[in-house]
């Protein structure tokens, strides 16, 4: 009987280490002072550079890669194609080069489990998508990127009449940014939750031309310490908006939301010990901006709200309300429906002008 007992655990033994060696079958490894890659189960190649070994594991893309090993990245990684998912399976990678970390204009992109670490003085973003549409960033750090840690937007140029779609971020940390931690421009249908960010030059998160934005948390702290940027900034004509709580700790601004930016509501804030104002709305017009409770504490010269037209904004903090549309229970009022292809109206006969 005691025989057959070891008999049972070697088999256990032997079962539980062929688990945990388990391979996928496309892969990085690391051996010695070189990375290898495999695609299809098929061994392809060896370098260096581990960024050369992702890219020859990335392929033409339309695949799932898993990455065992951290190591410095010398050159860029690039998104070859749609629906190209990274698993980094919680390894660190050193950025020690000018360029971009990670560089995507693929549809389907998807990163898990990635952290990625420095940057040169003159390096460019951390990561960054531009034109590419249904993005998924899971379990993601940018620590110490020289310039802004994550950028999403729809397109390389100035001109923002573009639009992407379907962005979602779940457990994304931005630390010691030159610039914004976080920015996105110009996507319909972005979902964040539990975004931190710490000691970034600018924003810890910018939405900037958004629609339909969904946010779960934003921890903020110590960002935009010397302007006027904010823990979290919201510009540039972004609509419906819903944010669960933002927490923002001695940040130039705690919220800021300007440019047009509309139908917002903000359910709970923690905005402590900021150096310019605590919470401001600018430049919302007859859109309706909602901060429903909270405390704002501490802010440097007394400007703990600082509502630029009160008209359409209810903020209740401190055990005070601010502005003159706190009669109202939520965000009501007139929806404009727009084509974004064309920038026009729906007509009076249901049809879009000018689709």
């Amino acid at each position: 009987m005691n025989g057959l007992r070891r008999v049972i655990s070697l088999i256990a033994i032997i079962m539980l280490c062929v688990g945990v060696a388990q391979a996928y079958e496309h892969e990085v490894w690391q051996s010695g002072s070189l990375y290898y890659w495999k695609t299809f189960n098929v061994e392809r190649g060896s370098s260096s550079d581990l960024a050369t070994a992702i890219n020859g594991c990335l392929g033409s893309g339309n695949r799932e890669i898993h990455i065992l090993c951290g190591g410095s990245l010398y050159s860029t990684i690039r998104i070859p194609g749609n629906s190209t998912k990274i698993y980094g399976h919680n390894n660190s990678f050193a950025k020690n080069h000018n360029e971009l970390g990670v560089s995507n204009g693929y549809n389907g992109f998807e990163l898990y489990d990635f952290t990625l670490t420095g940057g040169t003085s003159t390096s460019q973003h951390g990561i960054r998508s531009t034109g590419a549409s249904n993005l998924r960033f899971v379990n993601v750090k940018v620590l110490g990127s020289p310039w802004i840690g994550i950028r999403i937007d729809s397109k390389s140029s100035e001109a923002w009449t573009a639009w992407v779609s379907n962005l979602y971020m779940e457990n994304i940390t931005v630390e010691n940014c030159g610039s914004h931690g976080v920015e996105t421009y110009s996507i319909d249908g972005v979902d964040m939750y539990g975004m931190v960010a710490r000691n970034c030059g600018d924003c810890g998160v910018l939405n900037n031309r958004c629609e339909d934005i969904n946010i779960g948390t934003i921890d903020a702290y110590r960002c935009a310490v010397n302007n006027h940027y904010a823990g979290y900034r919201q510009a540039n004509d972004c609509g419906v908006a819903r944010i669960n709580r933002i927490v923002s700790n001695q940040c130039g601004r705690g919220i800021y939301i300007m440019g047009g930016s509309r139908d917002t509501e903000i359910n709970s804030v923690d905005v402590r010990d900021c150096y310019y104002r605590g919470i401001t709305t600018g430049d919302t017009g007859s859109n309706p901006v909602r901060v429903n409770s909270g405390t704002v504490t501490g802010t440097a010269g007394g400007y703990d709200i600082d509502i630029w037209d009160p008209t359409n904004v209810c903020i209740r903090v401190n055990g005070t309300t601010y502005g003159n549309a706190c009669g109202s229970s939520g965000i009501t009022g007139t929806k404009k429906i727009i084509n974004r292809a064309s920038g026009k109206g729906m007509d009076a006969g249901g049809n879009s002008n000018g689709s």
